[in-house]
């Protein structure tokens, strides 16, 4: 008996080491330095270093690490000699890690390791720098195009005094870029069409590589483990590699449960239109208050990186306008037809459960507002412009997202924006004295359910006259008001079970657009 007790613990953890090994780091890096008393690289690749070796040590995260604080004997950074060689041009993808430890409440801007100067958007390269606000950000630029993930102090501060992992990885195939901060995605960012990163500057640790006095505006702080890879690294790598080192306890993964909920809304010029902080900030209250799960944005222009880290969401930017916020884990992401118009975006609602959901925006020009509440204008007219705009739109869209159809049979997707567009279910004979004395039949929501896509919220308000259901305009009540947000939906995994217009909070409303908000139920395979 107790032979066969001894036997079952000894198979237990056994199997369990074999099972859960500790956390490695990444294997193969191209660039590798810890700083343990040297400042050589053990990276596979042979990059020279330029001017004095005399460097300062400190205790770092590991071991000793580079010490460019009050504390340092010799504030020096470290110059690689890689311009010319690290590009995407021969490393399609390319992932950075470093760990930093800034002077507690500096509010100074640094670099911290990069090739290309900071808010330099005419030279090529990234940068990794600290804000005056005391967080981060990550800048990248081909020479023509510029992207730039910004992040907030409210969940992702480093002048705290604290060691923190830093890194994003590139996937040249896929046009993405995705953030890291303390071993978890934080960020996504859609790189359509640029071309690679062939830097202006070598690679430049501790400093901004267009600075005139590297020892003026070295980094305050200290910097450890970096390394620079040029092969795919997953979520499950950055994770692994900060709790190798910092061996802290993670938050863990949040999946839906029976029900999740996905609000759209278009913020009015980044939520500042009503004020550059009190409106952004009644965003935020008004998303949280609703219970929303994933938020679509349009009209974002920035302040979406702002948003997602007051929620504690992954970002996803697909262009300046439009964006999408996820409290659950962003599995892949897609682009079809113009990012100014959509993303596709894979979540995760379990660990096995993936479903689609598109971020849209179609074009607000030509602005017929004024037409369709001209009791005088012409319905064939008004039927034309939308169908070269609007309606031509949803065509293209429609039309690529025929690749996705075997997913989307197996599964779901959803479409959640502003469509700029009213809808044929609510410009109808018996609701003419609310539409203008019109029956329009829109398109755009025609084409949606001919491609047997659900109006979520019509599903839930069948009837158009007790539940208009309008979402423009909050503010200007006086004028056009019609039902031109919409979540659409497709699928057999999900049904919507609930649907809301938010256009009041308890003081000023922060948007010209209400906010739609559909709750779903997820259905057993």
């Amino acid at each position: 008996m107790k032979f066969s007790i001894i036997l079952a613990f000894t198979i237990f953890f056994t199997s369990c080491e074999l099972f859960h090994p500790d956390p490695q780091i990444p294997s193969v890096p191209m660039i590798y330095f810890d700083f343990n008393e040297n400042n050589t690289s053990s990276g596979i690749e042979d990059f020279k270093t330029f001017g004095n070796q005399n460097l300062s040590y400190k205790p770092g995260i590991k071991d000793s690490c580079l010490d460019l604080s009050i504390t340092s004997r010799s504030r020096k950074p470290v110059i690689i000699k890689t311009k010319g060689d690290l590009m995407l041009e021969h490393q399609p993808q390319m992932a950075v890690m470093v760990w930093v430890k800034q002077k507690l409440n500096d509010l100074e801007t640094y670099g911290i390791i990069g090739n290309k100067s900071i808010d330099a958007s005419h030279e090529k390269g990234w940068i990794i720098s600290t804000t005056p606000k005391g967080a981060w950000k990550l800048q990248l630029s081909d020479g023509l195009q510029n992207w730039e993930y910004t992040a907030t102090p409210s969940r992702q501060r480093i002048n705290d005094g604290k060691w923190h992992q830093l890194g994003f990885y590139i996937n040249k195939d896929e046009n993405m870029t995705y953030t890291y901060f303390d071993g978890q995605p934080v960020g996504i960012l859609n790189m359509q069409n640029f071309t690679n990163f062939e830097a202006d500057y070598h690679l430049h640790i501790g400093c901004n590589p267009g600075s005139n006095d590297y020892s003026k505006d070295a980094f305050n702080g200290m910097i450890d483990e970096i390394g620079i890879w040029s092969k795919p690294l997953s979520h499950e790598d950055f994770k692994n590699a900060y709790l190798c080192l910092k061996k802290e306890k993670l938050p863990s993964t949040e999946y839906a449960g029976e029900t999740f909920k996905v609000l759209t809304w278009n913020i009015w010029n980044g939520g500042k239109q009503m004020g550059k902080t009190a409106g952004i900030n009644q965003i935020v209250n008004v998303i949280k208050k609703s219970g929303a799960d994933i938020v679509s944005l349009q009209e974002d222009f920035g302040a979406g990186q702002y948003i997602s880290d007051k929620l504690g969401f992954t970002y996803y930017k697909c262009s300046e306008n439009l964006s999408l916020l996820s409290r659950f884990p962003i599995s892949k992401t897609h682009q079809i037809f113009r990012p100014l118009n959509i993303g596709i975006v894979q979540l995760l609602l379990k660990e096995n459960d993936p479903i689609l959901i598109c971020p849209i925006w179609l074009s607000f020009t030509p602005n017929i507002k004024g037409m369709l509440a001209n009791p005088e204008a012409n319905q064939d007219t008004i039927i034309n412009i939308e169908e070269k705009s609007r309606g031509s739109e949803v065509r293209f869209i429609l039309s690529e997202l025929k690749k996705f159809s075997t997913q989307i049979e197996s599964g779901s997707i959803i479409l959640a924006g502003d469509f700029n567009s009213g809808s044929h279910l609510d410009w109808t004979a018996d609701n003419i004295n609310n539409k203008y004395n019109k029956v329009i039949p829109f398109p755009t929501s025609i084409l949606l359910e001919e491609n047997n896509y659900t109006d979520a919220y019509r599903q839930i308000w069948p009837g158009n006259l007790k539940k208009q259901g309008n979402t423009y305009s909050p503010i200007f009540k006086e004028g056009y008001n019609d039902r031109i947000d919409f979540v659409y939906y497709k699928g057999t995994t999900i049904e919507a079970i609930d649907a809301s217009v938010i256009d009041k909070t308890d003081s000023f409303f922060p948007s010209d657009h209400a906010a739609l908000l559909i709750t779903f139920k997820r259905k057993q395979k």
